[in-house]
């Protein structure tokens, strides 16, 4: 089970007109505490939102994995970004400057998984 945090900065956009593809990324590590954590990635965030936008980002959300009551506080940290273009993708994460800004961020290097939309019709 996961938890949302609120101060940890995360936004959703809607797709252009036509721009149906779908592509997830998953970030998965652990942080040496949750505040430090935050106090890294909100900047990161935050600076390259507009690029992260035009390279064809839809949406970035971080959790946590829960803590049931009495236990210290997880620092298993998940990222989860949504992009409709594939080359803005791989542009955005090979940047040299972001994977040094995030590798702070962990304290081992992150566990990262890329998922694609099946092709074909699907219905329910």
């Amino acid at each position: 089970m996961r938890c949302k945090l609120e101060r940890f900065y995360s936004y959703h956009f809607q797709p252009p007109f036509g721009a149906n593809n779908r592509y997830i990324v998953m970030v998965r590590g652990t942080v040496a505490s949750r505040e430090a954590a935050m106090a890294l990635h909100n900047p990161i965030i935050a600076g390259a939102l507009v690029g992260t936008r035009q390279a064809g980002n839809l949406s970035h959300e971080v959790y946590f994995r829960y803590t049931p009551p009495g236990e210290p506080e997880s620092l298993e940290f998940l990222a989860i970004d949504v992009w409709i273009d594939p080359v803005g993708m791989a542009s955005y994460y090979q940047n040299p400057d972001l994977q040094a800004a995030f590798g702070q961020l962990f304290t081992a290097p992150p566990t990262v998984t890329t998922w694609m939309q099946s092709m074909g019709t699907w219905t329910e």
